[in-house]
């Protein structure tokens, strides 16, 4: 019987991780869209934008990008922000995200994904509310972008997804495509 030894010691530490690096092929050109920053009715910048158009980008309230490391992270903000309310159970999410884990093993990355989230956002953290049971968004802008208009392009370049996750993607699809969201929506 063979053992392994481990040899070297890793931590997590997101302050100590490399940038990501863009995918370095692309199959089609795409244009690159300005990012822009969405006011709010009362006439002030939201805190937080999350644009939800082919390629999902989170905003500052200077309309500066956020950069989100985690696939998962940014597939639980689009969740949310498509959400009634922008709220999800944790199950729910869990169910979604991790379903191939098992439940304990699920809550627990779901609550590392939650702090690495709050991480990346920085000052915008405050805008990704939990308690025990759920968790939502608040004093967030969704900008739809053009999958206002075409409903396919809703998160086009999410990576690979299966399961629950890619059924949700369908699901968000279709209902985009009968209900023609506003270009703009506000979480109070």
């Amino acid at each position: 019987m063979t053992r392994f030894v481990p040899t070297e010691s890793y931590t997590r530490d997101a302050s100590k991780l490399p940038p990501a690096q863009p995918p370095s092929l692309q199959i089609r050109t795409q244009t690159p869209r300005p990012l822009r920053v969405v006011d709010r009715p009362d006439g002030g910048h939201a805190p937080l934008t999350l644009q939800l158009g082919a390629t999902f980008a989170a905003l500052d309230a200077n309309g500066k990008p956020i950069a989100l490391s985690q696939k998962k992270g940014r597939l639980m903000l689009a969740m949310l922000a498509c959400a009634p309310g922008m709220k999800r159970s944790r199950d729910w999410l869990r169910r979604h995200l991790w379903h191939r884990s098992f439940t304990a093993h699920g809550f627990s990355s779901l609550r590392q994904c939650l702090h690495n989230l709050r991480h990346a956002l920085g000052a915008q953290g405050v805008c990704l509310c939990a308690d025990r049971d759920y968790i939502w968004l608040e004093a967030t802008a969704v900008d739809w972008g053009e999958s206002k208009d075409d409903p396919t392009l809703f998160l086009e370049n999410a990576p690979r997804l299966d399961g629950p996750t890619q059924d949700w993607l369908d699901r968000e699809r279709v209902r985009l495509g009968s209900v023609r969201p506003c270009a703009v929506q506000h979480a109070q």
